[in-house]
């Protein structure tokens, strides 16, 4: 019954974003959207932590994610003493975000930024900058218990 739940509250979400369009549907969950802007169907994880300035634009399948659902894995497996990150996205005025980039909970975009498509926003763009591409894992590790 409850997975029965689920999938009927999931199709008159997608049934009401269809209806209202992203604006209206982000606004009414709690996200602050300025002036002149489109947001061409993004993904935002908690819509009451995002703000967006004037004339933005958010190009397809853009993902904005406010909250890091691992803890809850972690929850699952007694690892209880895992940190719960959630972080605010702020976008600032006159900004572009290209298709299929992912921006993560946090990260203030500057205005006069570009975000190209399939960019991986890890932290802060400044005012004015153009940003692509995905960090590095670098030096990441591993650790067994």
């Amino acid at each position: 019954m409850g997975r029965l739940v689920s999938m009927l509250r999931s199709l008159a979400d997608r049934l009401e974003h269809s209806a209202l369009g992203s604006i209206r549907y982000y606004r009414r969950r709690g996200a602050i959207i300025g002036n002149n802007c489109v947001l061409s169907h993004p993904v935002i994880g908690e819509p009451h932590l995002c703000r967006f300035g004037n004339n933005v634009i958010v190009t397809a399948r853009v993902a904005f994610l406010n909250h890091d659902g691992a803890v809850m894995m972690l929850n699952r497996v007694g690892r209880t003493t895992a940190v719960n990150i959630v972080g605010k996205i702020v976008i600032h005025d006159n900004v572009f975000v290209g298709s299929q980039s992912i921006v993560l909970g946090g990260v203030t975009i500057g205005p006069n930024a570009v975000i190209a498509a399939g960019s991986l926003v890890t932290r802060d763009v400044p005012p004015e900058t153009v940003v692509g591409g995905v960090p590095l894992a670098g030096s990441a590790r591993s650790t067994t218990t």
